[in-house]
């Protein structure tokens, strides 16, 4: 028969209390240096991925939550979750499906599809026109022809939203 041992926090606490590992957890945030970087009105984007044996095709949803909400087990960091995304697929579809979440934390980044579709798209095709706007302004370096020994000097500057917004209004025009 395995006992079971029960970790005791650092912390300021009573030598006899005896904590549980979501003690840990949210002990953790509090000194995760990551969190100190993100602005403190940040929210969240929870990302799953897995393979299911009942599945033959992916499957995704995307869900927007009115109002964030702290989901204490999901994110390492103490922000409240915004959306929540699932990405399922058959056995064997792993890194299929890894990619697409990647991309989907790509995508969420970004500063205008968030404020122009991630939070106002009330239909999938609007979500998926937001996407498409995005894929269009997207830079992608193929890693075939990209050298990791060589280092990419970055930009000597980037697009300010103001100008990402006036090259949209020249496409539509055309």
């Amino acid at each position: 028969q395995v006992q079971k041992v029960r970790h005791h926090s650092v912390a300021n606490q009573s030598p006899n209390r005896k904590i549980s590992y979501k003690d840990e957890t949210l002990k953790f945030r509090e000194y995760n240096l990551f969190s100190k970087k993100v602005p403190k009105d940040a929210e969240a984007a929870n990302i799953q991925v897995a393979t299911c044996s009942f599945l033959s095709e992916p499957f995704f949803a995307f869900v927007r939550l009115q109002n964030p909400i702290v989901l204490e087990d999901f994110c390492e960091i103490d922000k409240p979750t915004r959306f929540l995304a699932l990405i399922l697929g058959p056995p064997g579809s792993s890194g299929f499906l890894l990619e697409k979440g990647r991309a989907l934390g790509s995508l969420l980044t970004d500063q205008l599809f968030c404020q122009l579709t991630a939070y106002k798209a009330t239909t999938k095709q609007a979500l998926v026109a937001g996407l498409d706007t995005y894929m269009n302004e997207l830079t992608v370096l193929p890693p075939s022809s990209w050298d990791p020994t060589i280092r990419l000097d970055p930009p000597k500057t980037t697009q300010s939203i103001q100008t990402r917004l006036m090259n949209r209004a020249v496409l539509k025009e055309r």
